[in-house]
């Protein structure tokens, strides 16, 4: 469930097109599933572990990519999708449960100079991947609108598992007029760890305290 606040209609989102454009670009690459056992050994190399109960991922969290160590798309990409034609670079891996079953991959995906950070979930009793999100990225047009995605990683509800939370940003820059309303506002979305998934869910009325804190 998605708790909006600020004036949103769906409908209006095609003032929005170019961030739509870029939405098609960073999630419209899917993950092979089922991932040769080599393959993943390789992959995982490329990061750096922390331990993480919270982390904020937001547009800017990167600014020198040379630290960063690419990774070649086709190792968890299908080979016939888009990121195979992305530069894929590796930032931190962390587990997100108590038995360090479902570790997250927090890597950027960096297309014709646009840039996104995506989350990716491999279960190691599954072998292979099992969920994806994009955490974060900053688009704007000019005298037209702006879009902001940040994402935090945190226990929302004290179960010892990590969920993904994620907020949208949106400043509409034109007035309001018949036909296309200003769509300014903020839209929440909760993604919850429940048996082995994380679930699209309700989010719970103190959690935007819990990021004051962290901020």
């Amino acid at each position: 469930m998605e708790k909006n606040t600020g004036n949103i209609n769906p409908v209006w989102y095609y003032k929005l097109i170019f961030s739509a454009f870029f939405l098609f670009y960073f999630s419209n690459s899917s993950i092979s599933q089922d991932v040769a056992q080599e393959n993943y050994e390789e992959f995982k190399t490329y990061f750096t572990e922390i331990n993480n109960d919270t982390l904020h991922i937001f547009p800017s969290m990167i600014t020198d990519f040379s630290k960063c160590k690419i990774i070649p798309g086709s190792l968890i990409f299908q080979e016939n999708e888009l990121f195979t034609e992305d530069t894929v670079f590796a930032i931190s891996c962390f587990s997100m449960d108590s038995a360090n079953n479902y570790i997250a991959y927090n890597l950027a995906i960096s297309r014709e100079s646009k840039i996104g950070t995506y989350l990716i979930v491999f279960s190691v009793s599954e072998n292979k991947f099992i969920y994806d999100v994009l955490t974060s990225y900053y688009q704007k047009m000019e005298s037209t609108a702006e879009i902001t995605r940040n994402t935090w990683i945190l226990d929302s509800n004290n179960d010892k598992n990590l969920d993904i939370a994620v907020i949208e940003d949106i400043i509409d820059y034109e007035y309001p007029i018949s036909g296309s309303e200003n769509i300014s506002g903020t839209i929440f979305r909760l993604y919850a760890y429940e048996n082995g998934r994380f679930v699209n869910t309700d989010w719970p009325t103190n959690l935007l305290t819990k990021f004051e804190l962290l901020k």
